[in-house]
């Protein structure tokens, strides 16, 4: 006899662990973002995406403007992917103060152990204009 719920826990946790920007952008140039995923679980993770966001604060959502993604392949438990990605900051945004944020496991491919640590977000990023 089985008595009792049984949790069934995925073991991936995947975060950016690591996020920085240049403290200045023209607007309609590129950037270049080293980033860090990590799976700080200890399972196995599927390949998934890190989707990066200009915000103008430093909280960070999916209905900021979309600058781009990058593929991250499996990560075993404790291991990370680190890249530098180059992303194009529009030209029309308008010149001020930003923050760049990413977005860990951003298409809901895995099951995490925690679903409230998937993001990160730079220092402020002064955008100018042309």
């Amino acid at each position: 006899a089985v008595s009792g719920a049984i949790t069934v826990a995925s073991g991936v946790d995947l975060t950016v662990s690591s996020l920085s920007a240049p403290g200045s952008a023209v607007a309609g140039t590129s950037v270049s973002i080293p980033n860090t995923a990590s799976n700080l679980g200890s399972g196995a993770s599927s390949s998934s995406y890190i989707k990066f966001y200009l915000s103008a604060d430093a909280i960070v959502d999916t209905s900021d403007t979309y600058l781009g993604q990058r593929s991250v392949g499996s990560l075993v438990g404790g291991a990370s992917s680190s890249v530098t990605t180059n992303l194009k900051i529009p030209a029309s945004i308008v010149a001020g103060t930003y923050f760049i944020g990413a977005i860990a496991d951003a298409t809901d491919t895995n099951v995490e152990l925690d679903e409230m640590n998937n993001t990160a977000t730079t220092m402020a990023v002064i955008i100018t204009s042309p």
